[in-house]
């Protein structure tokens, strides 16, 4: 209950207004966290700069099994202690399957498991998140597509009740994205998260493992990836019978890692 509260009111924080297109917006919150589309109003142009203070969503789709999780949020904001302040913990997954994305012991917080990591923004200083695509055991074969949304371009205002609260609008040409890049720790594939102004989507196979470990990355130069580079040594999707032989070698490796000559340990 206390993550869900934290998590309520990151989400009343920040006062929401549509992408930017030359129009600015005001936004309301639905209990599914998708915006209520309002009425537009047109604003002169104005040319965007990269901001101190930004946020996007991390998404992570098993179309397969009709599973989608898009709640975990990664940024920066130009305020002291911003880590502390806004990381926010993670609840424990439930049910039989499931399918997560969720940051793992991520600097300056106590170890745990947390679904919103902002940084401190350090002027022209390279930047990154680690994160983890997880699901359950019995989908460690799941294809997985990741993908964002954002950026959320946050401003600053003082509330009411003297409170630090953001206004956000979302852009997808904002000059920051040219500085960012996802990496896939596992086999170092690098994607540019934009590419010719449009999101990329990285397409993996969870290759009989229950985590995949990535990097969101901003550099302090832009990134020069003309397309998404793979060094995987195969990028072809398996095939059922291939996913039953990956699958029946992880539980023998598991069968013969557990000695039954030994008590069990309580960790």
């Amino acid at each position: 209950m206390k993550n869900i509260l934290l998590l309520i009111l990151l989400g009343i924080s920040f006062t929401a207004c549509s992408e930017s297109n030359g129009s600015s917006n005001s936004v309301e919150k639905g209990e599914d966290n998708k915006s209520v589309v309002p009425k537009e109003t047109k604003k002169s142009g104005v040319v965007e700069v990269a901001p101190n203070s930004w946020y996007v969503r991390l998404v992570a789709e098993d179309a397969a099994r009709g599973m989608k999780t898009s709640n975990a949020q990664l940024g920066q904001l130009d305020e002291a202690n911003a880590t502390l302040k806004h990381t926010l913990s993670a609840l424990s997954p439930f049910g039989g399957s499931w399918l997560d994305v969720i940051f793992e012991n991520p600097n300056n917080v106590a170890t745990g498991r947390y679904k919103v990591n902002f940084q401190t923004y350090v002027k022209d200083q390279e930047a990154s998140w680690t994160f983890s695509v997880k699901t359950d055991d019995n989908h460690m074969n799941a294809d997985v597509a990741l993908t964002w949304q954002g950026l959320y371009v946050l401003s600053s205002y003082t509330d009411a009740q003297n409170r630090l609260r953001y206004h956000e609008h979302r852009s997808l040409s904002n000059p920051l994205l040219k500085y960012m890049k996802l990496v896939d720790v596992k086999t170092s594939d690098e994607i540019p998260v934009v590419l010719q102004g449009q999101v990329q989507t990285y397409h993996f196979n969870m290759d009989g493992n229950n985590t995949r470990v990535f990097k969101w990355v901003l550099q302090t130069t832009e990134v020069n990836i003309p397309q998404p580079v793979s060094r995987r040594s195969s990028t072809r999707i398996l095939n059922a019978d291939e996913r039953r032989m990956q699958q029946e070698e992880v539980i023998q490796r598991r069968s013969e890692s557990f000695d039954v000559s030994q008590p069990p340990r309580i960790r």
